[in-house]
C-alpha cells in the first residue's frame, strides 16, 4: 500500500477503494464503516480525514503538513468527535475559572486524549453509556459554523450504534442536507441498532478482521508489547485489537499454560481434570 496509509494496517482492499473516492470528485458527505470490535475502523475514519483533506502530495509533505498534526491531535475546527457519555445528571466544574463542563464533554475529555495518542486504543463501550441527543446537538452547532480557512470538517461518531433515537432522528436531519464541506464518518459493530434511514445516507462499507500479522504490529507499535508477546497475543485475538487488548491486561501466559494443560487431559482421557 502507497504511503498514504502508512502505519495503518489490515484491509487493503478497502483502503484501496476509499483512496480513490478521497481523491475523486463524487466524494459522499456520509460514511458507515461496519465491522468488529477493535480492527482499526477508527484509525482508518482519522486516516481518512487527512488524505481527503490534504489531497494528493508526496510522503514527505503529507506528513509534515499542519493539516495531518492537527487532524492526529483531534483538533477542531478540522475533526470533531461523538462519543457516548455515562448516565450522570452531574456537570463538572472548572476550579480556576468556574466554567461548568457539558456531560459530554466531561465524558469525553480522556477517550479523546486516548485516541489521541493512540488511534487503535479501544473505546469504553459500556451499556451505560449512550450519545445522547446533547451530543448530537453539539455536532449541529459546530456544523452550522463557517471557516473560510478550512476546507473540510470531518465528524467522527465512534459506537455509532450507541446514539439513543432521540440523537439519531435529531442527526438524520443534518445527513439529509449535509453542508458541502462537512463530512460524517459513522463506526459500528451492530448496524442493526441503526435506523435504516441513516444507513440509506451513508455510503457503506464493510471491515473483516485483522490478520495475525497486522494484530501484532499494531500491538508493536501503537502499545509498546515486545515482539514475542505480541505474536502470542495475536494468536490468541480473532483478529481484533480489542481482544488482544483484554488478553494483554490478563496475564496471557498463564492462560496459555491453562490451555496446554486442558488439552493434556483431554488427550489422555482426563475428563474431570480438564473440566476443572
Amino acid at each position: 500500500m502507497n504511503h498514504f496509509w502508512k502505519n495503518i494496517y489490515g484491509h487493503a482492499r478497502l483502503k484501496e477503494v476509499l483512496l480513490k473516492i478521497a481523491f475523486s470528485e463524487k466524494e459522499p458527505n456520509a460514511f458507515l464503516f461496519v465491522g468488529p470490535e477493535g480492527v482499526g475502523k477508527f484509525a482508518i475514519a482519522l486516516r481518512y480525514a487527512q488524505i481527503s483533506s490534504i489531497g494528493c502530495v508526496s510522503e514527505k509533505e503529507f506528513f509534515e503538513n499542519p493539516i495531518f498534526k492537527r487532524i492526529a491531535n483531534l483538533a477542531e475546527p478540522r475533526i470533531k468527535l461523538a462519543l457516548p457519555s455515562p448516565p450522570s445528571s452531574e456537570a463538572g466544574e472548572d476550579n480556576s475559572t468556574k466554567k461548568k463542563l457539558s456531560l459530554s464533554e466531561i465524558a469525553s475529555l480522556e477517550e479523546i486524549n486516548l485516541k489521541k495518542n493512540n488511534p487503535y486504543a479501544t473505546l469504553d463501550s459500556s451499556s451505560s453509556k449512550t450519545i445522547r441527543i446533547d451530543a448530537i446537538r453539539e455536532i449541529i452547532k459546530f456544523v452550522s459554523y463557517k471557516y473560510e480557512e478550512v476546507n473540510k470538517r470531518f465528524i467522527i461518531i465512534p459506537n455509532a450504534d450507541m446514539m439513543n433515537m432521540e440523537a439519531q432522528n435529531s442527526l438524520l436531519k443534518t445527513l439529509e442536507e449535509p453542508p458541502e464541506d462537512v463530512f460524517f464518518i459513522l463506526l459500528t459493530s451492530k448496524p442493526n441498532q441503526l435506523l435504516e434511514t441513516i444507513k440509506s445516507r451513508c455510503r457503506i462499507f464493510y471491515f473483516g478482521t485483522l490478520g495475525k500479522e497486522d494484530v501484532a504490529r499494531i500491538l508493536e507499535e501503537y502499545f509498546g508489547i515486545e515482539k514475542n508477546r505480541s505474536l502470542i497475543l495475536a494468536n490468541f485475538s480473532d483478529g481484533s485489537i480489542s481482544e488482544a487488548e483484554k488478553l494483554f491486561k490478563k496475564d496471557i501466559d498463564d492462560f496459555k499454560q491453562k490451555c496446554v494443560n486442558f488439552l493434556r487431559n483431554v488427550f489422555v482421557s482426563k475428563y474431570y481434570s480438564a473440566y476443572k
